[in-house]
C-alpha cells in the first residue's frame, strides 16, 4: 500500500474519476471500517500519510461488484474485504487477487479524531499470508479475529478429549469461505451442515487424524 502511494505510476491507475487520488474501494458509512479505513489513509506509516489514495464509500455489494468487474477485465484495483466470506470464493487470493501489505499497524494515533478513532487500534495485524496470497513481507494491518467453538461448561469438563481438540481443529480461511456459500445454498437443516461437515473431514483427513492424534495424547 505505502508503495503504491508513492508511486504516481500505480496510484493514478486506481484514479478512475481522475480527481489525482487512487480509490481503495471500502465500506459503507454505516460500518465502522470506513472510519478505520480512512484514519489508516490519514496514518499510512506513522511518518507518511497516504496522501495519494483516498477511499471510496458505498453500498458494499456495489463496490464488491465494481471490483469483480476491474478483475475480470484485467484492470487494477483495491479492495477492502474481510474472510471468511463468500466474496472469497470469486475473488480468491493466490488465484485473481492479493492480500497487499502496510508498512505500519494502525495504533491508538486516531489522526482525524474521530469519535472512538482511539480504539481503531489493530493489535499486530496479521502476519501469517504466504508469498503466493499476499505481497511481502506480509501485514495486513488488520487484526485477525476469532472464531470460537462454544460448548457447556459441564459437558466439556467431562470430555477433556474435547478440551484438547477444539484449539487445534484449523481450517483453512477459503475452506471456511466455500463452506459457507455451500451451508447458504443449502435448505437449511442441521442434516445439510453436518454433511458439509462430513465430506470436509473425509477430504482433509490427514489433518483431522492429527488433530484428534494430538488431543488424544
Amino acid at each position: 500500500m505505502d508503495q503504491i502511494n508513492r508511486d504516481e505510476s500505480l496510484w493514478s491507475q486506481l484514479d478512475s474519476d481522475g480527481n489525482g487520488k487512487g480509490e481503495i474501494l471500502g465500506c459503507p458509512e454505516s460500518w465502522t471500517c470506513d472510519d478505520i479505513i480512512e484514519n489508516q489513509i490519514a496514518w499510512g506509516n506513522g511518518d507518511e500519510a497516504w496522501d495519494n489514495l483516498e477511499e471510496t464509500k458505498a453500498g458494499y455489494e456495489g463496490l464488491f461488484a465494481e471490483m469483480v468487474n476491474r478483475v475480470n477485465a484485467g484492470e487494477p484495483g483495491i479492495l477492502y474485504t474481510w474472510s471468511p466470506a463468500s466474496y472469497l470464493t470469486v475473488l480468491v487470493p493466490g488465484v485473481n487477487v492479493l492480500w497487499l501489505s502496510v508498512e505500519a499497524v494502525l495504533g491508538t494515533q486516531n489522526p482525524l479524531g474521530k469519535t472512538g478513532g482511539e480504539n481503531h487500534q489493530q493489535g499486530e495485524g496479521f502476519t501469517a499470508f504466504s508469498a503466493d496470497m499476499c505481497t511481502q513481507p506480509c501485514q495486513l494491518g488488520w487484526e485477525a479475529a476469532d472464531i470460537q467453538v462454544s460448548m457447556r461448561t459441564d459437558r466439556l469438563n467431562e470430555n477433556p478429549f474435547l478440551r484438547n481438540l477444539f484449539p487445534l481443529i484449523r481450517p483453512s480461511i477459503l475452506d471456511i469461505s466455500f463452506l459457507q456459500v455451500d451451508q447458504t445454498d443449502g435448505d437449511g437443516s442441521q442434516q445439510h451442515v453436518v454433511d458439509l461437515a462430513t465430506a470436509w473431514m473425509a477430504d482433509n483427513a490427514d489433518a483431522v487424524d492429527s488433530w484428534i492424534a494430538e488431543a488424544a495424547g
